[in-house]
């Protein structure tokens, strides 16, 4: 088990051998728990995801497990902390898990993205995931035996492990998205009313749990909330390498569009002060780094528009 942990995590596992590890984790679940543990600290010191450097995270990793081994996680989590701190810096990804109680005994990790960043994370079931800026992805400790289910606040990018005797759900503040193995991305934060769900591959449902719906989508389909409403319409969504890079992309977005997203990203409020400029439309990249300052300076070249940074952190455009 330790040498497929290994392996794993430095990015040198043929299918075979992940599927044989998965499998002992989904048998195991002192195994999971470690697996989902030792995932955490190798996220937090930017080891992992570097499979040009394999060597080099084995030799990193060997040294990780025998510190566990002999002090345990929890005794050298300052250390482990100010490592990452360094590294975080460098990478430009940071990650951050803890476990509370949930349903007795059981337990969840609770994954964030802060603001101006984003995070890559694997589940225990293979299923991949990137999540956007001041995105939070709660994971139990382990899935039961009839379905895969996680909790969304924010944007996601899934691709999701198939399992066909054990569904897949992504469950936000109104609505659920149920997949057995496809790749779509999911914009929910729960502190506004946007939602959509853009399918790149396979086929998901989205269900509302106020009248029971579940409203089928097939690749390059898109659903969206409206008035309390699904809707679905073609989709449009080709960021999935944007979002793996950190970069914002904006395609011919309107200007009530961007900052919503942009209020949402950095945790900020905008005001349209002239009514007329909601439906100006915008296209551009930006990196997440930038901060909402520098994104604004750059659209503003285009004449369209001014702002102006209030004291009490508001910001308006005029």
């Amino acid at each position: 088990m330790e040498d497929l942990l290994i392996r794993y995590f430095a990015g040198t596992l043929s299918c075979d051998e992940k599927a044989t590890l998965f499998g002992q984790l989904e048998q195991d679940g002192a195994a999971r728990a470690e697996f989902v543990r030792l995932q955490n600290v190798v996220a937090l010191t930017g080891m992992a995801g570097h499979a040009e450097d394999a060597r080099g995270v084995q030799t990193h990793f060997r040294a990780l497990m025998h510190r566990v081994r002999v002090r345990r996680l929890r005794r050298i989590s300052l250390s482990v902390a100010r490592y990452a701190a360094m590294l975080v810096l460098l990478a430009g990804v940071w990650f951050f898990s803890r476990e509370r109680p949930h349903d007795g005994a059981s337990g969840y990790t609770l994954i964030e993205a802060p603001r101006g960043q984003r995070v890559y994370v694997t589940l225990a079931d293979g299923t991949e995931v990137w999540l956007s800026s001041r995105t939070q992805l709660r994971v139990p400790a382990g899935f039961n035996l009839k379905e895969r289910t996680v909790e969304l606040d924010g944007e996601g990018l899934f691709t999701v492990s198939r399992d066909g005797g054990k569904p897949f759900v992504v469950q936000t503040r109104q609505y659920g998205v149920e997949v057995t193995g496809t790749h779509f991305n999911v914009f929910a934060y729960a502190e506004s009313p946007l939602f959509e769900v853009d399918l790149l591959e396979g086929a998901v449902f989205v269900s509302d749990p106020a009248d029971g719906s579940r409203l089928p989508l097939a690749p390059r389909e898109k659903a969206y909330a409206r008035s309390g409403m699904l809707h679905t319409t073609a989709s449009s969504f080709a960021h999935s390498h944007y979002i793996k890079n950190g970069i914002y992309n904006f395609d011919d977005r309107s200007m009530t569009e961007i900052v919503a997203r942009l209020e949402l990203w950095y945790g900020v409020r905008i005001e349209i002060v002239r009514p007329e400029m909601a439906d100006y439309r915008f296209s551009g990249k930006f990196r997440q780094t930038d901060d909402v300052g520098q994104i604004l300076k750059a659209m503003k070249e285009t004449g369209k528009f001014d702002y102006r940074i209030l004291n009490d952190g508001r910001i308006e455009i005029y």
